[in-house]
């Protein structure tokens, strides 16, 4: 579909970040005076109080401004990879922010050549300076990995050219990747896309499912040289920067800016794998629901009901999410009606579209949500799932100056992952057709499943492939798709029959280019699983303390804010209760299924 035959209430009006493309050049030209208003203080910086505090609000209007046309060049982009003015667009855009970054490499080495003590001092004397404590004293942890001048100048340079391994995966993915047409069950010929092959296999007839699976995997499998390249770059740079930085591995690297230690990763990865046995029952009733005399992977995307499966209308989306967060209050209701009225939501894939689902974290402009609505109960959950981290985003802004309104990484999936749950179990109460209710439980342990079980073997994977790149290993996509199908074969045991193109399922996750980002997920479920229970159940303390999580920035470090909670991530019992809950849902999945 063009995305000319898509009706304007569909699309995201990006009028909050600029009315034209000529504002946001104008942004630029004011930007660059940001830029050497900021350079007129080097060698300066913390000369005085007054000095350090103009410079920090310098920066801070400065971050605004390549926020606005990050954000809307990025979206601009995102509504048509292959539309060249907007390709054009972001590469000015892109190349304006790294000559930024690099022209200002200077100002952390400068602060960070003075002494705390100094920079304190300048604190109690200065008002304006007290909200930037933590950022400071969080700027002077990093100390002994941050570089001189020079060097970070480089670095910066380098950063550009790396970016290019994520860039050219997601061209590939959501643009080059060609996976044809196919016949439908009914004789409809549809084409395949990176947005809609999840949704046809789900359906019940199994060589329908097996010839799309085959379809879409043999692509990857075509590209598994280009791809594996791009991620080999990828983990390589992360691997460089690391010890250019004096960590001793890239795990450490991308952990240490939010003050992370390494068992926390490795909890989820430990129970991840060491409850995987856990499954076994579900992957029974999979294969008993199916019929089948044995499971293969591309059964498990198939829908478990009876029917073929509720569409839902947009409009009937709109008002089981609203229906299903009630619970959540009236504040949070407002909210996301603003969310749809206002045109915060890109609902519909076109061509070109960057596939899937995601939302931005801002707050210079309206929290946007790119969808790719197809119907399912599966998409209004992720529907749900978006909103919750735009009202999230909408809280922090309200509450936090922008240094802080991001909030935490490693928690930014719990505010999503809560709705979800609570949505599901809103459904489940409410819906009386027996069909719905088995496709919305069943989507409901895919939710513990993905985010936690799945996100355990990724997280495994992404580490082990880092380690072998660090040791020097020769690496090549065969090499790769190895590590890929023994993390398969200890992960599925005997549940699930492996086929040549399972070993090719690495090369379709965006999410291995972002860093150690993937396992964030499992902290997002595990917590969410805390707040949504307590909610549910109607716990008034829970849901206080929920409202105020939402409001928390990143002010603090975010395991601090779990221990306020009384939650530790650095105990394996904390994830093995959450594993305690996919168990029960499990077991109703299973009474479910014995009364039809």
């Amino acid at each position: 579909m063009k995305r000319s035959d898509i009706a304007e209430d569909y699309k995201w009006d990006l009028s909050s970040i600029y009315k034209n493309e000529d504002e946001l050049y104008k942004d630029i030209e004011a930007a660059k005076e940001m830029v050497e208003k900021t350079c007129d203080l080097k060698g300066h910086i913390c000369d005085s109080s007054r000095n350090l505090s103009n410079l920090l609000q310098t920066l801070t209007e400065l971050d605004k401004s390549i926020e606005r046309m990050g954000n809307y060049s990025s979206l601009k982009l995102s509504e048509d990879l292959s539309d060249e003015n907007a390709n054009e667009l972001s590469a000015r855009v892109e190349t304006f922010i790294f000559e930024t970054i690099d022209a200002l490499s200077f100002v952390d080495a400068e602060l960070l050549n003075a002494s705390f003590q100094t920079v304190e001092s300048y604190i109690a004397k200065e008002t304006s300076l007290r909200p930037y404590r933590f950022y400071l004293q969080n700027l002077f942890r990093q100390k002994p990995h941050t570089l001189d001048e020079k060097m970070e100048s480089i670095l910066t340079k380098f950063s550009d050219v790396a970016a290019g391994y994520e860039k050219s995966f997601n061209y590939i993915n959501d643009v080059e990747n060609k996976f044809g047409t196919i016949r439908t069950p009914d004789g409809k010929k549809i084409e395949l896309t990176t947005s809609n092959y999840k949704f046809w296999m789900s359906n019940s007839d199994r060589k329908f499912r097996k010839k799309v699976y085959e379809k879409i995997m043999t692509e990857y499998a075509r590209k598994k040289l280009s791809i594996a390249e791009d991620l080999i770059g990828e983990y390589k740079y992360e691997n460089l920067v690391a010890k250019i930085r004096g960590f001793k591995d890239a795990l450490r690297c991308a952990l240490f800016e939010e003050n992370i230690e390494k068992r926390v990763y490795m909890n989820i990865v430990d129970v991840a794998m060491q409850n995987s046995s856990v499954l076994h029952d579900y992957y029974g009733l999979i294969k008993k629901t199916l019929k089948l005399p044995e499971l293969k992977t591309f059964d498990l995307y198939a829908r478990l009901s009876e029917g073929k499966g509720k569409v839902y209308e947009f409009h009937e989306a709109r008002s089981i999410i609203k229906d299903g967060l009630k619970v959540l209050g009236s504040e949070y209701s407002s909210i996301l009606d603003r969310a749809f009225d206002e045109r915060w939501i890109d609902l519909y894939h076109n061509d070109g579209k960057t596939s899937g689902f995601f939302s931005v974290v801002s707050d210079v402009c309206n929290p946007y949500i790119l969808a790719n609505y197809e119907g399912r109960f599966y998409d209004i959950s992720a529907l749900a799932h978006e909103l919750g981290h735009s009202v999230n985003t909408y809280f922090k802004s309200q509450n936090n100056m922008h240094e802080y309104s991001k909030g935490s990484n490693i928690l930014s999936e719990v505010a999503s992952l809560t709705n979800e749950i609570l949505l599901s179990k809103y459904m489940l109460s409410n819906c009386d057709d027996p069909d719905e209710k088995v496709e919305i439980l069943s989507h409901l342990l895919d939710l513990y499943i993905d985010n936690f079980m799945y996100t355990g073997k990724g997280a495994k994977f992404e580490l082990e492939l880092h380690e072998m790149l660090d040791r020097n290993e020769p690496v090549t996509a065969d090499g790769i798709c190895e590590l890929w199908n023994n993390l398969l074969k200890e992960f599925y045991r005997d549940d699930v029959e492996l086929c040549e193109l399972d070993r090719y399922g690495w090369s379709k996750i965006p999410h291995f280019y972002m860093n150690y980002y993937y396992y964030q997920y499992a902290v997002g479920i595990t917590v969410a699983d805390y707040f949504a229970e307590g909610i549910y159940t109607n716990d008034e303390k829970i849901l206080s303390d929920y409202m105020k999580f939402l409001c928390i920035g990143s002010d603090r470090y975010p395991m601090d804010i779990m221990a306020e909670l009384g939650i530790d991530l650095n105990k394996k019992e904390t994830f093995e209760k959450m594993i305690e809950s996919l168990k029960r849902y499990i077991e109703m999945f299973n009474n479910l299924l014995d009364k039809e």
